[in-house]
């Protein structure tokens, strides 16, 4: 009731689409909790699964064109009216989960950290190149423009309206998270992160549910289509590194206590954000990431002080601290470095 009521009480609208920006956070994390929680993968790339849901839904708003060819020859050649923004954002959530189940090809194959790295990279791809196709940016460098419009009759150029309709999503998406979680595909996801042979013993397919994890994960992330058109810069991805911390520190706690060990080779959300950290805004190269990588796993396996004295904390801080400092370290070493 507080979060419906929180855009009445405070009218000022820059301090409602701050609200609102809190609210797509919320969304982004849910899809984090999905590839890296439910399914144990190390996965960086969560932001260009929201990237490309908010540019492919901005491109069927507005319309899309495509001519490819050569000389006289046209390979294709076509155009589409643009569509209504509720079924842009939908079909956008679509694109980004094909996205990711390409991405989760990959993830058959390679894993833990080293996929952390492959996702990064890919995440930079992304960013550095698709992003920057006519078909997607319609000719613009910096920013790409997609109109609220209307959605039931509600005018969502007005700030406050836009607030609700994303505390609607949210709440929708944690609904249906939360129902997938306690379902037989949801139950597959946690049996393959726990022991993969013994899931696949009862059954449970590990290649065509890891697909499925990471295409939920990317339909969840695409949906935040509503912000991301307008800022894809670096201060959405710090805010979800907050985030996936603090989620971290509730879940590996919990997940070591159901199984009795300190900590549990199957909680991967510390590397995760322990990698993150060290990558983050930094706009690094492949030889750069490599060179984190390498550092980043040394310091996690070699635990030189104070990355063994944090280790030691209790609960969930011990979990995700020993990491999360490893990852500052060579953070610090990167700036350096860079000259940055």
């Amino acid at each position: 009731m507080a979060a419906v009521l929180l855009p009445i009480v405070v009218s000022t609208p820059s301090r409602q689409i701050t609200y609102a920006t809190i609210l797509a956070f919320g969304i982004c994390a849910v899809s984090v909790a999905i590839i890296t929680g439910w399914a144990g993968q190390l996965s960086l790339g969560q932001m260009a699964f929201a990237g490309i849901g908010a540019v492919a839904a901005a491109s069927f708003q507005r319309g899309i064109q495509m001519d490819i060819g050569w000389g006289n020859s046209r390979l294709i050649d076509f155009e589409a009216s643009g569509i209504p923004f509720a079924a842009a954002v939908v079909l956008g959530s679509v694109i980004a989960a094909g996205f990711a189940g390409l991405v989760g090809v990959g993830a058959l194959r390679v894993r833990g950290l080293l996929l952390a790295v492959a996702t990064f990279v890919l995440a930079l791809a992304t960013e550095e190149y698709l992003f920057r196709r006519p078909i997607f940016s319609d000719g613009n460098t910096t920013s790409v423009s997609f109109r609220r419009g209307q959605v039931f009759g509600l005018d969502l150029d007005r700030q406050r309206t836009y607030y609700w309709l994303l505390l609607g999503v949210l709440v929708v998406v944690l609904v249906a998270v939360a129902r997938i979680h306690r379902s037989r595909f949801g139950r597959a996801i946690r049996a393959l992160r726990d022991n993969a042979d013994a899931a696949a013993a009862y059954g449970v397919r590990p290649a065509r549910t890891k697909l499925g994890a990471f295409m939920l994960a990317g339909a969840v992330a695409g949906l935040v289509a509503f912000l991301l058109t307008r800022n894809l810069g670096g201060g959405l991805a710090v805010a979800l590194l907050a985030v996936a911390v603090v989620v971290g520190l509730w879940a590996g706690a919990r997940h070591a206590k159901d199984l009795h060990q300190p900590d549990p080779r199957s909680v991967v959300v510390d590397e995760f954000c322990g990698m993150w950290l060290a990558l983050v805004g930094t706009n690094p190269s492949v030889l750069v990431i490599v060179a984190a990588f390498i550092a980043f796993r040394f310091l996690d396996i070699v635990k030189p002080p104070p990355v063994r004295q944090v280790e030691r904390l209790p609960g969930g801080i011990g979990i995700m601290a020993d990491d999360l400092v490893a990852g500052g370290i060579v953070r610090v070493v990167l700036l350096l470095a860079l000259g940055m």
